[in-house]
């Protein structure tokens, strides 16, 4: 579909770097962590947001905090969302002695490892590790009342076990 060519091709456009710069800079993330792989992992986080925007996803705690720096843009990070997904795109923070809240971050985050490997022919393992419950990190919301402009091209049922 041309909405999903066009909104891909933005999001592979936009030069993540001010984002890991800052990011290396606050100490969210090493500076040896694999510059363009962390990226990617990202562009490919915001890009099964767009894509399934019926369901919540988790993202992996090794690409968390790019995300973090990149919210820290803030008119950016907004204006970004708006071209992405329609809207702002909020990031939950799992808490940790929340055990149905880390139960559905679990669901999210396997769900998401699923839709990353249908989706993408490269998916790497040390951006998108399988995770134990201890490592679960957040996850943005996902359900067919909040992001409305990509709700009719969406290209994955929506299923109300990963609405949020």
């Amino acid at each position: 579909m041309p909405v999903h060519q066009e909104r891909l091709a933005y999001i592979d456009s936009c030069d993540f770097s001010r984002y890991f710069d800052k990011a290396v800079e606050l100490d969210l993330i090493s500076g040896n962590v694999d510059r363009e792989a962390i990226i990617f992992a990202l562009k490919q986080y915001y890009a099964i947001a767009m894509l399934d925007p019926a369901n919540g996803h988790a993202v992996s705690d090794v690409v968390d905090p790019l995300w973090h720096a990149h919210m820290l843009f803030s008119e950016e990070y907004a204006q970004f969302c708006s071209i992405v997904v329609g809207e702002y795109m909020h990031h939950t923070p799992l808490l940790k002695n929340d055990d149905a809240m880390r139960m559905k971050v679990r669901a999210l985050y396997d769900y998401t490892l699923l839709r990353l490997r249908e989706c993408f022919s490269h998916v790497d393992e040390r951006m998108w590790p399988a995770l134990l419950d201890e490592r679960l990190i957040c996850m943005h919301k996902g359900n067919q009342s909040i992001y409305i402009d990509m709700q009719a091209a969406r290209l994955f049922p929506a299923n109300l076990a990963l609405a949020t």
